[in-house]
């Protein structure tokens, strides 16, 4: 993909996925998460998934027009790609709720298929169809994203049409929706934190510089991806275990795995670290200019590793509202970074603001498990 669309087309298609992420989470309103942690810990109502789907769905139109309001005047996505985004947006938020329901009913490989592989690997198959198909042929990249979506998206309706009955009540949802709204700031920040980078290179730099950057940030997510796979399965034993208050069940349940996922992380780092100067300019010569952010982004997903699956604890374990201010206050040092060492350092900049701001979050909350819980997640 990058060597037929080039690190510029790379970098739109990269702002275009950042705003559909950013509009769905604020359109799921943190249902997706209470949901997981309510099911998980046996505390479900019978309206729960089914409120959470409508009104996901409903607050789309309410965010949806703001975002093109902003867009008109920042300019992050071309005009003629807003339909695109608005019907991904539909598509993601559906998708969220749906994959933390089979997360919860303790389903890990349907919800990994569902919330990571299948839009990756329907988007490769669909650009290597156009591409084979003709080679002088070029299709957008955000076509591809929403026709990989709806893909998705109807595989995800057909997993959760044979495990879950799906039930309205509008006279719940008014406290399903207080409960909601803690996760729906920690998801917001948390996605913020996680691609404040890329909208601040697209903003001081350009479309070339995001796409280098967003390769190299995508490279080092192989580093965290073990602990986030195991992440999966934990997250329904780690509520059960709070809600037993059994906090040493939770501590055994989370060292193994942790552990692993450590393991498999250093494995990742030393080969990206050393094998720099092969892997990147594999993708085309002008992604060669990425190789101290490599490094830099390397070491922020070690450490993340490293203090273990700390957010989703913290979440499942009546954390989240002191993990919101953790990750205020990592998206508030990112956002200054970012703005101080864009201008002059352009992506190593980004990647360094980004492990200090990987430092901050994963630190704290490490240091506030073992002060509550008596454990760090790795020993």
């Amino acid at each position: 993909m990058t060597f037929h669309y080039g690190a510029a087309a790379y970098g739109e298609f990269t702002i275009f996925s950042v705003c559909v992420q950013i509009i769905s989470i604020l359109s799921v309103l943190g249902l997706d998460q209470y949901t997981l942690r309510q099911v998980s810990a046996k505390n479900e109502d019978v309206s729960l998934i089914g409120n959470s789907m409508l009104f996901s769905f409903i607050s789309i139109g309410i965010f949806f027009p703001i975002f093109m309001m902003l867009n008109h005047f920042i300019g992050l996505i071309r005009s003629e790609y807003l339909i695109y985004a608005a019907l991904s947006t539909v598509f993601l938020s559906q998708i969220r709720i749906i994959a933390e329901v089979l997360r919860a009913r303790e389903k890990p490989a349907l919800h990994a298929l569902i919330s990571n592989v299948l839009l990756s690997g329907i988007s490769i198959l669909l650009l290597c169809f156009f591409y084979f198909r003709n080679e002088s042929w070029s299709i957008d990249l955000e076509i591809v994203y929403l026709l990989s979506m709806l893909l998705v998206f109807i595989a995800a309706m057909a997993a959760m049409a044979a495990k879950v009955k799906l039930n309205i009540d509008f006279s719940t949802i008014e406290h399903q929706l207080k409960q909601a709204f803690p996760f729906l700031l920690v998801g917001s920040i948390m996605i913020l934190n996680e691609w404040v980078d890329k909208i601040c290179l697209k903003t001081l730099k350009d479309n070339t510089e995001v796409g280098i950057y967003s390769l190299c940030y995508r490279l080092t997510q192989f580093v965290g991806f073990p602990l986030i796979a195991f992440t999966i399965s934990l997250a329904p034993k780690v509520a059960q275990g709070f809600a037993n208050g059994n906090a040493e069940a939770i501590k055994k349940t989370v060292h193994p795995l942790s552990r692993m996922a450590l393991f498999f992380a250093v494995v990742s780092s030393l080969f990206l670290i050393l094998g720099r100067q092969w892997i990147l300019p594999f993708f085309g010569a002008e992604f060669s200019d990425g190789f101290l952010c490599l490094i830099l982004l390397t070491i922020a997903q070690l450490f993340s590793v490293l203090c273990g699956p700390v957010g989703m604890i913290m979440k499942m374990t009546n954390g989240v509202k002191v993990f919101q201010w953790i990750i205020l206050s990592s998206v508030i040092l990112n956002v200054i970074l970012n703005l101080i060492l864009i201008p002059k350092y352009s992506i190593n900049g980004a990647a360094f603001a980004s492990l200090c701001s990987f430092i901050l979050l994963n630190g704290w909350s490490a240091l506030w498990i073992k002060r509550r819980m008596g454990f760090f997640a790795i020993y």
